[in-house]
């Protein structure tokens, strides 16, 4: 099996007023590849949609310790079958499921944060 290569983009410094050729991931040949800042974001977006609110820290750490579980029996298949984007995969949902468990636990206020906000890490209104 041929070895998938993923990169990963620094955090965003730049203006938020994006043009159609800019993009905050780095790119390869003109295809845009993965930040995993925005992966992690896009998981968070589509788990808030899909899952109800987790009610405890013991509801949170359950659903992180599936998902680290999954990450370790990719980890520990023989390295040649092991398969990048699935570790990939499980890495974003800890990430997300980590970011979940902040918010919903009440560790960080969301309230009021803008798209933008969520998607490149800054502080809306910030300058």
């Amino acid at each position: 099996m041929p070895r998938t290569k993923v990169a990963w983009c620094k955090p965003m410094s730049h203006s938020p007023a994006l043009s159609s050729s800019a993009s905050p991931c780095p790119t390869v040949d003109d295809v845009v590849m993965p930040c995993f800042s925005v992966l992690m974001e896009l998981e968070l977006h589509f788990a808030r949609k899909k899952h109800a609110k987790l009610n405890s820290s013991h509801e949170a750490l359950s659903v992180i310790q599936e998902e680290i579980l999954e990450f370790q029996n990719e980890v520990f298949r023989k390295r040649e079958l092991r398969d990048p984007l699935k570790m990939l995969s499980e890495l974003v949902q800890v990430a997300a499921m980590c970011a979940r468990t902040a918010e919903d636990l009440g560790l960080v206020d969301v309230k009021g944060m803008e798209l933008e906000t969520l998607l490149y890490g800054r502080i809306a209104g910030a300058k």
